[in-house]
């Protein structure tokens, strides 16, 4: 399973990273046209926002992946490893009920977008607001990988529990 979940994992990151160096290119553009010829192009801005979007989505997939999410991790370092491995499987869980259910109403958001275009672009705004639901499944996959972890008690699944309580 860790060979399927890099091999999702390195194009996200890759994507995520192709996508920061787009919208910073996008905005210097913006920057130095301002400042050179006073005008400024119609559709940078608007780049940099929805790439914004799409950085924050799948880059939240990625923390869950890594468990890097803000969280309290103190009461459960406490536990025995046993209660620890519960309470972090009762936390996927809860994670899973959440992802999906925001998966669930994001199809239908896509679907309604669709017909909008976006002002500069001209692009159908489904587009934009797409990062949620695959953003949402690369989720729901990397949930359940670490659930599968924690049952098999696979410590080097865990990389942010090396740090300690929080």
């Amino acid at each position: 399973m860790p060979n399927i979940l890099r091999f999702l994992t390195r194009p996200i990151e890759i994507i995520v990273a192709a996508l920061l160096l787009a919208m910073v290119a996008a905005l210097l553009l913006e920057v130095v046209l301002r400042f050179t010829t006073q005008t400024s192009l119609p559709w940078t801005s608007e780049f940099a926002r929805y790439a914004m979007v799409w950085i924050t989505f799948l880059g939240a997939a990625l923390a869950i992946r890594d468990r890097e999410h803000i969280q309290v991790t103190f009461f459960v370092m406490l536990l025995p490893k046993v209660g620890r491995r519960v309470a972090l499987i009762a936390i996927d869980i809860v994670l899973l009920a959440f992802v999906a259910t925001m998966l669930r109403y994001s199809v239908g958001i896509v679907k309604t977008e669709m017909a909008m275009r976006t002002a500069a672009l001209e692009i159908p705004f489904g587009l934009v607001v797409l990062a949620m639901p695959i953003a949402g499944v690369l989720m729901i996959i990397y949930l359940l990988a670490d659930i599968g972890a924690l049952l098999r008690d696979d410590d080097a699944a865990r990389p942010s529990e090396e740090a300690g309580p929080c």
